[in-house]
């Protein structure tokens, strides 16, 4: 339970944590090799480690994506507690028309600290060398680094145009020092105009990591509702040798934004333009969500942004008297890019089962 703790504590709801102690799912880690595979790539999933297989015939070991939901095909689970209470857990995904495109401002902060040695840095600077290639005339960009202080290399959102002296600088940065991410983070996002006429974005090169000032639910938390405010998703591209999956998944779940990794096989060019299209996806902020009269007490109590390829997870408490729901219609309002939207979503509710017992732990922590 200590590697649960690790991700619940981010202060967010973080969907790629579902269903994470299910035996039944993972196999008996007791039993043959196959199984004991299996249960060392989920204990690696949680500590948001890529997991690695080789392909037959090709030595070449090829990266799982580990932000795929396990769970996919079980968009309900429930649980009945020794005490009589059940546990509903349920799977909450919009479905949001696609969007006409809009101007993007980019915010892209590169981690240049001393753990971002051995080439980390450079792949990095390559990276923003490559978005730049994608702005579109009306895009805007801005480059940051993080360390102990944040540093403004554009002076403000960019086009591409404009970019050469900020590129200069950023090619001559040298990974020293520590990231306070906290003060990073809070300096660069609070550069945001809120325009509903603009998408907008923080592009997270680094581990997550804050040396200089680690942070704790409650910072993360801070920082959550700070990009909210200003409707920026924070998309971390995950560098270096050892990440901090509790601020990467943490901060990006709660923003609507999405962890991209980089593949095994993936070219720099080919993960920008993965990246780019991952942030132009629709995201639903909302204002009202509703459950069947029968649930209660719902973990989270106020949903994060809801993006439209990827479920966040919410739990929910039978009520004492009445029968766990052969169905769950739940109902979501809000806003999605200024315009008023609204989704809603039928699930049916399968038999409780001794194996989802890990609810009641979800649930306790995350209330």
């Amino acid at each position: 339970m200590l590697e649960v703790r690790r991700l619940m504590i981010a202060g967010a709801v973080v969907a790629v944590a579902i269903v994470i102690s299910c035996a039944s799912v993972w196999g008996d880690p007791s039993g043959d090799k196959a199984a004991r595979d299996k249960e060392r790539e989920r204990r690696a999933w949680l500590r948001g480690e890529e997991i690695i297989r080789p392909v037959a015939g090709d030595a070449t070991p090829v990266a799982e994506d580990t932000t795929k939901n396990r769970f996919v095909d079980l968009p309900v689970i429930a649980y009945a507690q020794p005490s009589g209470d059940h546990l509903v857990a349920l799977q909450v995904q919009p479905g949001l028309a696609t969007l006409q495109p809009r101007p993007t401002d980019y915010l892209v902060m590169v981690d240049t600290s001393a753990s971002k040695a051995m080439g980390h840095l450079s792949a990095s600077v390559k990276m923003v060398e490559e978005l730049r290639k994608l702005l579109k005339e009306e895009d805007r960009i801005a480059i940051w680094t993080a360390n102990i202080t944040a540093k403004d290399l554009t002076r403000g959102f960019k086009t591409a145009k404009e970019l050469d002296a900020a590129m200069k600088d950023l090619h001559a940065e040298l990974p020293l020092g520590a990231v306070d991410l906290e003060k990073s983070l809070t300096t660069a996002v609070d550069s945001f105009e809120p325009k509903q006429s603009r998408n907008r974005a923080v592009v997270f090169l680094g581990d997550g990591k804050s040396v200089a000032n680690p942070l704790g639910a409650e910072e993360r938390e801070k920082l959550i509702k700070l990009l909210n405010k200003k409707q920026a998703g924070f998309f971390p591209v995950p560098m270096g040798v050892s990440m901090d999956p509790a601020n990467l998944h943490g901060l990006s779940i709660g923003s609507g934004g999405k962890t991209v990794r980089h593949g095994a096989r993936e070219t720099p060019e080919a993960l920008v333009t993965r990246l780019v299209k991952e942030i132009a996806e629709p995201v639903l902020q909302p204002t009202e969500f509703t459950l069947p009269a029968e649930l209660t007490d719902m973990v989270p109590s106020v949903l994060p942004p809801l993006r439209r390829d990827q479920s966040t997870l919410v739990v929910a408490r039978v009520k004492a008297g009445t029968k766990v729901p052969a169905s769950i219609v739940w109902k979501v309002s809000g806003e999605v890019a200024g315009q008023v939207a609204r989704a809603q979503g039928t699930l049916t509710v399968p038999a409780p089962e001794d194996d989802h017992f890990f609810l009641a732990g979800m649930y306790d922590q995350w209330r």
